[in-house]
């Protein structure tokens, strides 16, 4: 992975900032459908109708697992990343391009460690008690968590009677809302992580 040039290290990260590819089996799609709530209950929002998805009523429990598990995967790189930078857990040298590439490293650690993808840059000096530590818990909450929220957002589903479609229910199988779905995913990520990859691969391309 550090012999790909910095625009492929942004695409990969960009991959994983949005958990679709590649990441652990299953994650990626658990993800898709709790984008899908979301994508489904601001719809419902900017066309002041009940949010439904497959029938369901989406209600303010599941709103919340699904707020938790979008802010989960965010927390999980942008926290340890900090701690590592600020902690002075990662040692600088050379000029500005160096900095941004140990950055992008340090970035790539932690983003692939909780999107369930196992993968590193190999320029990091990772096999110390701090990455170690603190890289299996982001390992093990990044892949248990999201199980247990889409657990607990299925099973509010299934207690639920199924509605018949209205004339405001957001069809979910059309190319509309494939396109809505898609745009919400890249805009979301992109204002969680841009900042980021400013620091990082954008930095060493010169941006």
């Amino acid at each position: 992975m550090g012999s790909l040039d910095p625009l492929a290290q942004g695409v990969l990260l960009f991959g994983m900032f949005t958990q679709s590819t590649p990441g652990g089996v299953g994650t990626g799609f658990g993800m898709l459908l709790v984008f899908a709530v979301i994508a489904v209950f601001v719809g419902g929002l900017m066309v002041g109708r009940t949010p439904e998805y497959l029938g369901k009523k989406v209600g303010k429990e599941q709103m919340r697992w699904s707020a938790g598990l979008l802010l989960l995967h965010p927390a999980l790189v942008l926290v340890p990343l900090a701690i590592a930078i600020l902690g002075g857990f990662v040692a600088f040298g050379g000029g500005l391009a160096n900095h941004a590439y140990l950055f992008t490293s340090v970035l790539y650690e932690f983003t692939s460690e909780s999107a369930n993808n196992g993968s590193s840059l190999g320029a990091l000096a990772d096999n110390t008690l701090f990455f170690n530590l603190v890289g299996g818990v982001v390992m093990l909450m990044g892949r248990f968590y999201p199980m247990i929220g889409m657990l607990a957002i299925g099973s509010i589903f299934a207690e639920q009677e199924v509605l018949p479609p209205g004339p405001g229910t957001l069809r979910t199988r059309s190319l509309t809302f494939t396109v809505y779905l898609t745009l919400l995913l890249i805009i979301i990520s992109a204002l969680l992580f841009l900042p980021v990859l400013a620091l990082g691969p954008f930095a060493q391309l010169g941006f």
